[in-house]
């Protein structure tokens, strides 16, 4: 399975980053830059060399992303948008933003259906996206891939995770993702709790020592996207990726294991492992009580370890999700991939290819990249070395994270196989099953009509 080969690499991957930033004392020199778009990736562009990779000709390029406000990844774009202003006068790129990837996908679907579609959409292989290819709402970027130079300089891997099923690219490959349990130790030390919970049954005596303590437990969003993934994770605790992986493809949800994973949810929910009133609570209000000390523990990835406030991050554990008695896993578990946000190309788009070219290639230049890890924390899909990186600007939850693989689990995302049609019902059904008296059978019928489509 593709999750499988995800996991080696990933590791790989970032402990390839620890020796990197363990062995330079400030920026990390790049290597060679290979030649993207026409043009060498690194020093200043000669005259002609900004024509090879911008045209001659003027253009506009239209941009949707999310990438505005408080997301860490706002600066970078901003920086990024006016290095290549300079690089390209030429081409006029207009963005629009929007305020979550779901409205994002809306607001996409809404302007293709008018022919008005933004030429680039970067966002995230999930819910709406993951069919956009297949209805001929975005086009196969594969023969970009090659002919931009990108192929030789993306990791295989992540190039396989864009893939669908006929060998076509749903899109090209931007941002990677580690998505671990958070704990802070400055709580966990005021409520008694010794030691970072391994098993469910302590993760319970946490949750009540920690609510004892004055302070909300674990927290996560039941109304939206991250509480599915912390659902997704206690039922993978007890099956293995492929049933995990049959259940969401096929919306099967018979097998005993997955049923017993569910039972297991219920028990954390009503011992009072979740923060109150977790079934309204979004992502930013997660993330508010975690940043406020006012939670003990989320489950969060890692685009959030750049906006974390210091003091809080300075007592911040990463680590996984603990285990039950009879687990299918021998390491706690967490999520990584490299399938968060990619630059996708409209119909539009592959019309003003030129200008498309010039833009997207820009953001694989080492220091634009290493803008990027700098001050949002992103997982590259590149070779670290060839990311312009100066080490002492290095987000401490990135590097914590670069430690992790060797102590957790890989675990199935949901997003990989969920029907794009089921993708909102998924969300409703988990939102259901954070609401306290819910019973597992319930929840379970709420998930087989979510697929009922």
């Amino acid at each position: 399975m593709r999750t499988r080969s995800v996991r080696g690499r990933w590791s790989a991957s970032v402990l390839g980053l620890t020796l990197l930033v363990g062995a330079c004392g400030g920026s990390a020199a790049p290597s060679p830059s290979p030649t993207i778009g026409g043009a060498a990736t690194s020093g200043a562009p000669s005259p002609s060399g900004n024509a090879s990779v911008c045209g001659s000709s003027d253009a506009t390029l239209t941009v949707l992303h999310v990438w505005t406000g408080a997301d860490p990844k706002a600066a970078p774009m901003k920086d990024a948008l006016a290095g290549f202003a300079k690089l390209c006068p030429n081409i006029t790129v207009k963005t629009s933003t929007a305020p979550d990837p779901e409205t994002e996908q809306t607001q996409y679907e809404t302007a293709k259906l008018a022919g008005t579609e933004p030429d680039i959409v970067i966002t995230n292989l999930f819910a709406k996206a993951t069919s956009w290819l297949q209805n001929g709402a975005t086009v196969d970027v594969a023969p970009y891939v090659d002919a931009w130079g990108l192929k030789s300089l993306i990791d295989p891997v992540a190039l396989q995770e864009w893939t669908a099923r006929d060998g076509r690219i749903q899109a090209i490959p931007f941002e990677g993702f580690t998505w671990p349990v958070w704990y802070n130790t400055a709580i966990l030390r005021k409520a008694g709790v010794a030691e970072i919970p391994k098993t469910t049954d302590e993760l319970i005596a946490a949750a009540a020592r920690i609510r004892a303590a004055g302070f909300q437990p674990f927290a996560t969003s039941g109304k939206d996207w991250n509480g599915n993934k912390v659902f997704s994770a206690v039922i993978e605790t007890l099956v293995s990726d492929d049933e995990l992986a049959a259940a969401y493809s096929a919306g099967d949800w018979t097998n005993p294991k997955i049923k017993a994973g569910i039972e297991l949810f219920a028990k954390l929910r009503d011992a009072g492992v979740f923060v109150d009133n977790v079934a309204g609570t979004s992502y930013d209000e997660m993330v508010a009580q975690f940043n406020g000390r006012k939670a003990a523990i989320m489950f969060n990835g890692s685009w959030g370890y750049g906006g974390t406030p210091a003091d809080v991050a300075s007592d911040v554990v990463l680590g996984g999700f603990p285990l039950p008695a009879g687990a299918a896993r021998q390491k706690p578990i967490w999520y990584s991939a490299f399938t968060a946000t990619s630059f996708w190309i409209s119909p539009n788009g592959a019309k003003n290819i030129d200008a498309a070219r010039a833009f997207i290639t820009y953001f694989y230049r080492p220091e634009v990249l290493g803008d990027f890890v700098e001050k949002a924390g992103i997982a590259v899909p590149v070779p670290f070395d060839k990311v312009q990186v100066d080490r002492t600007k290095l987000n401490p939850l990135y590097l914590q994270a670069t430690q992790l693989p060797d102590r957790v689990t890989h675990a199935v995302l949901p997003d990989y196989y969920v029907p794009a049609a089921s993708a909102s019902g998924f969300e409703r059904a988990t939102s259901l099953a954070y609401t306290p008296g819910t019973s597992v059978d319930a929840i379970v019928k709420a998930l087989q009509e979510a697929w009922q489509h």
